[in-house]
């Protein structure tokens, strides 16, 4: 149960305006306005409306008739007119809003738990599996292979835990590794990694990028690690939601060098979950039991 918010070193008692009991542990939200989430073998989606109430409007299954059990969804994103789910089983659906039942599915050739995805298109979405295997799928294919694929570590097996995809220049990725590093990817050229960047030794749990200043992306772990990344040294100009397709972003110029990391929640032993940026604020909820504010962040 959640008693306090803490606002930099002060208490607050959250009002609350309004809950709703979900059947299930809850894997993934999506949206303020609206909100879907994912448990075992179905999306739930919530409609915010009258007074700050949520309303479920539709339940969405995505299990197979004749699993003998429930199987998590771990994530899902959201395409212009398809939700795709992916789980523990490998397998992702692709679910038309007006419809109930998955109207095409895929399996990971690896067949491994999927662990992130992330939409990469107006009809793709990126996956990353507990292996470190990387698939781009297309959701209208009906072949049921992925359009490209890549591996996280030619060496070694790295986990993928999260994706986050560059606000203005889409074709460049960030992915958090269970070991608590970064690699930065140019979808454009899949071979190598632009750039591995180091953190600490536990996974990350998500990470986002500052949608006005995409210089700035935003981390936490398993270990209560939540880290301001700046790339801005690493070439180019402070970009602001004005920088253009053409530019090159530093993140495809970052090196060991030339970017800072800055701690923005010290003395936090357990795990942070989740993360959202709001303006110059940070919002997370920790393993804890309580949300935490991180207010006037330089970005």
């Amino acid at each position: 149960m959640l008693n306090a918010l803490t606002y930099r070193n002060c208490h607050i008692t959250p009002k609350l305006v309004h809950n709703t009991i979900t059947p299930k542990m809850v894997q993934d939200h999506l949206g303020v306005m609206s909100v879907i989430y994912g448990v075992m073998t179905k999306l739930i989606i919530y409609e915010c409306r009258q007074r700050n109430r949520f309303y479920s409007d539709q339940e969405l299954e995505f299990g197979q008739d004749n699993m003998s059990k429930s199987v998590p969804c771990t994530g899902f994103a959201s395409l212009v007119n398809h939700l795709v789910t992916v789980g523990e089983d490998s397998r992702i659906c692709v679910i038309q809003e007006d419809r109930h039942r998955p109207i095409r599915e895929f399996i990971s050739s690896d067949l491994c738990s999927i662990s992130c995805i992330i939409a990469a298109g107006e009809s793709t979405v990126l996956t990353g599996n507990s292996r470190g295997l990387m698939n781009i799928w297309d959701v209208r294919s009906t072949d049921g292979k992925a359009v490209e694929t890549f591996m996280l570590m030619d060496q070694e097996e790295v986990n993928a835990t999260c994706i986050g995809r560059h606000p203005t220049q889409g074709h460049v990725i960030i992915v958090g590794h269970r070991d608590g590093s970064l690699s930065v990817w140019d979808l454009r050229k899949l071979d190598t990694p632009e750039a591995v960047l180091a953190g600490d030794d536990t996974a990350v749990n998500e990470l986002h990028f500052n949608e006005n200043y995409p210089n700035h992306l935003v981390t936490c772990t398993e270990g209560g690690d939540l880290w301001h990344w700046d790339v801005s040294a690493a070439g180019g100009r402070h970009t602001g939601v004005s920088f253009q397709e053409h530019e090159v972003t530093p993140w495809l110029q970052v090196s060991t060098e030339n970017f800072s990391v800055q701690e923005l929640l010290p003395n936090i032993i357990l795990g942070i979950n989740s993360l959202s940026i709001a303006g110059s604020r940070v919002i997370c909820g920790t393993d804890d039991e309580a949300i935490y504010i991180v207010d006037n962040i330089k970005f």
